[in-house]
């Protein structure tokens, strides 16, 4: 059963957000803050994907998924930008917000309709309940469709944003050291949601953007435990990076 894939997804991201919180209230290190926030917000999403494909999913299930899933990818970036120059990073995570923010209340004043017939799909799968049942990617899919422009274009900005400052960034970090391997794990983990996204369209087959997803949070979670024990003086992983509740060292 693929909607089982979302449900692992979930769980890894969520894996990675209680690391990540842990870092932060060991470091204070504030874009493993934002970092929470974002994979706080994939696990949950992932968790709705997951809950949509066995429910009757109604339009403010839906536009609850919609505005989980659209602040994500960009603060994410907003993280990576924060780590690599904290000033500029702080500009980011403030046009973020912003974007996040207006995604938000765009949502509240002009809710999804995803009632009835869904225009141009092909039978006997006419209405957005029966898509939902039959994938929840097409379900989403569909339903997108039917969101409004504003928070569309919204979410779409900040997808964008999102993955052109995280796999730069991390392209960035390994043309400045060659020993930060774990850069390019985490730029390949944001590629993985848009190679799904093509290859879907292409192969036509939904559950191929679900494994995807799953593929790219691991890959980040990995590049994330490489970097964590990571030793920038020697080039060396260690193990004392990623802290433990008796109080490891700090790198």
């Amino acid at each position: 059963m693929t909607e089982f894939i979302s449900l692992g997804s979930a769980v890894t991201a969520a894996a990675f957000a209680v690391m990540l919180a842990r870092q932060y209230l060991s470091r204070k290190k504030f874009y493993q803050l934002i970092w929470t926030v974002s994979m706080s917000l994939f696990a949950l999403g992932a968790f709705l994907e997951f809950v949509m494909s066995g429910v009757n999913v109604n339009a403010p299930l839906f536009d609850f998924y919609y505005v989980i899933i659209g602040p994500q990818v960009g603060l994410l970036g907003a993280g990576v930008v924060y780590l690599l120059r904290p000033r500029l990073g702080k500009y980011v995570l403030y046009f973020v917000a912003l974007l996040s923010a207006s995604l938000i209340v765009s949502v509240l004043l002009s809710p999804t309709n995803i009632t009835g017939l869904v225009a141009g799909t092909p039978t006997p799968l006419e209405t957005y309940q029966q898509w939902f049942q039959s994938s929840v990617v097409y379900g989403i899919y569909y339903a997108v469709a039917a969101v409004n422009t504003a928070p569309r274009d919204l979410t779409q900005v900040l997808d964008y944003l999102g993955a052109v400052l995280v796999i730069g960034g991390g392209l960035l970090s390994f043309a400045i050291d060659r020993r930060r391997k774990y850069a390019l794990l985490l730029a390949l983990g944001a590629l993985m949601n848009a190679i799904g996204g093509i290859l879907l369209g292409v192969l036509g087959d939904p559950d191929v953007f679900l494994y995807f997803e799953f593929f790219g949070i691991v890959l980040f979670f990995l590049g994330f435990l490489m970097s964590s024990r990571f030793d920038p003086r020697s080039g060396m992983e260690h193990t004392a990076a990623v802290p433990t509740p008796s109080g490891a060292p700090k790198t």
